[in-house]
């Protein structure tokens, strides 16, 4: 039993007392009960990894201002394995918040919208319902963007999300459930008191159809088929020359920078010489301190195995004062060129039974990390579509590395 203390509402009129509960509860207003889920058979719904019931919901007319005691009573009678209840109360007045939001966003110099999910949305165990943000958020960015020119919308997610309304407000800022000092973090960077110095850590498909699962998921007959295999992420992108949303990488500072070519000292090395150095000098051209991201990116120019178009190997994240040149430094060892072959014992010993197509080519027994002789492409990128610069490494003889034991 837990006293939940006063609730004092804002409106007057019919409000929703919702629970899910894995196990017995009742909840009590002002010593009534007002919700009694102890008896009775209730469907499961997603909660509690599929534990928890589906929303049991009770009506309540509430009084504006007034305050009210809610009491609730639990028990973990008839819970399976994980036991526990989530309370909630929500009005069902109808009020134009869309048109307050707009109103006051019209009266502003500038406006800040949070939108985003919570672990009602987004949580382990379960797949979202929807790729874009829920309830009316992106019709509340693209009415407060209209009302006021200086608008910036602060993402709050744990994945990617629809972002349609990109173009509408004048700033985005991805914060991505930032934890306990998100706040003051954000003042800083609202304020220009911190720069933005994070890159986007997905990629954020224009649409959902673009999605590298789209066509594996959520699958058929109980199976769950991952068919994208290596192309997830901005290596599907690459493939399929999609452009996305917002690329992998991307990310702004409140500084400007100009960057030089990138220069290794090993542009020959051997397939097991260990660390090749790329470095890049980059100048802050503003007049004030800014951080970037240097984003080393390999393209493999043959392969004997389908590889991506290139992979993210290495990145190097420099604070540059105004008017300063720093250079950033990447290592990338020798796994940077090499890529994971599985190897076929099978095929090895079938190959006199069976005729082999020609263009099968080449195949390896053995399973290991390879490392193939020739010329890698070594690219310099501010994202994984913003490219700078590149350079030639040539990799000479081919290296194996064996599975562990």
């Amino acid at each position: 039993r837990s006293n939940l203390g006063k609730n004092t509402d804002e409106v007057s009129g019919e409000h929703a007392l919702r629970i899910v509960q894995a196990g017995r509860v009742r909840v009590l207003l002002d010593g009534e009960v007002a919700l009694d889920a102890t008896h009775g058979d209730f469907d499961t719904g997603d909660e509690f990894f599929g534990f928890g019931s589906v929303e049991i919901e009770a009506l309540l007319d509430l009084e504006a201002g007034r305050a009210y005691e809610l009491t609730v009573e639990y028990s973990n009678q008839g819970a399976v394995l994980l036991a526990g209840m989530r309370l909630g109360l929500v009005s069902l007045v109808e009020q134009d918040l869309l048109g307050a939001a707009e109103q006051v966003a019209a009266e502003c110099d500038a406006a800040v919208v949070v939108v985003g999910t919570n672990d009602d949305w987004e949580t382990e165990g379960r797949d979202r319902d929807l790729f874009d943000l829920p309830g009316d958020q992106v019709e509340m960015i693209r009415r407060v963007s209209a009302a006021n020119d200086r608008t910036i919308v602060v993402v709050n997610t744990g994945g990617p999300h629809g972002m349609g309304w990109l173009d509408a407000p004048a700033a985005v800022l991805s914060v991505g459930f930032a934890g306990q000092e998100m706040g003051d973090a954000l003042v800083d960077v609202l304020t220009g008191l911190a720069d933005p110095g994070g890159r986007m850590p997905t990629t954020i498909p224009a649409r959902y159809e673009h999605s590298p699962a789209y066509l594996n998921y959520p699958g058929e007959n109980s199976v769950v088929r991952y068919g994208e295999g290596l192309y997830i992420g901005h290596r599907f992108f690459d493939a399929r020359v999609i452009e996305p949303a917002v690329a992998f990488g991307h990310g702004l500072s409140y500084a400007t920078f100009s960057w030089g070519s990138p220069r290794c000292p090993q542009t020959v090395a051997a397939a097991d010489a260990g660390t090749v150095t790329v470095e890049v000098d980059v100048t802050n051209t503003s007049d004030r301190d800014g951080v970037e991201v240097v984003q080393i990116y390999v393209e493999p120019q043959q392969s004997l195995l389908h590889r991506p178009v290139r992979e993210l190997k290495g990145f190097a994240k420099v604070s540059v004062p105004a008017g300063e040149t720093v250079t950033a430094r990447v290592q990338l060892d020798d796994r940077a060129f090499a890529y994971f072959d599985p190897g076929d014992q099978v095929f090895d010993e079938l190959a006199g039974m069976m005729p082999v197509p020609a263009e099968a080519g080449e195949h390896r027994s053995e399973p290991g990390w390879y490392t193939e002789e020739g010329v890698y492409r070594v690219v310099a990128a501010r994202s994984a579509i913003d490219h700078e610069d590149h350079l030639d490494v040539t990799v000479r003889g081919e290296h194996r590395e064996p599975l562990q034991p």
